[in-house]
């Protein structure tokens, strides 16, 4: 059972690591540009005496992070599919 799930696995990641890395790529991109649309705001000092930046919202951390972690994913993917290609293609 658990050799035909790795054997399984070990296709996936063969056949269709490149594929889900760009997917990954284009979803943290996508975040990444929200985040940074949301933070615009931050960079223009606030108005009045008792104005706060509007920075501090969770969400934006939560996007950052959603962000980071599908990028440093596909990156991770997408060595992880060279490498298999180097070792296929001697």
């Amino acid at each position: 059972m658990f050799k035909i799930n790795t054997k399984v696995m070990m296709l996936l990641i063969k056949n269709q690591t490149l594929g889900i890395s760009i997917i990954f790529f284009c979803i943290g991109g996508t975040f990444l540009i929200v985040t940074f649309v949301e933070f615009i705001p931050c960079f223009q000092p606030p108005r009045g005496a008792g104005a706060i930046y509007p920075c501090v919202d969770v969400l934006q951390y939560i996007l950052v992070t959603f962000s980071a972690g599908f990028l440093i994913g596909a990156i991770i993917l997408w060595i992880i599919s060279q490498n298999r290609k180097n070792l296929h293609d001697p």
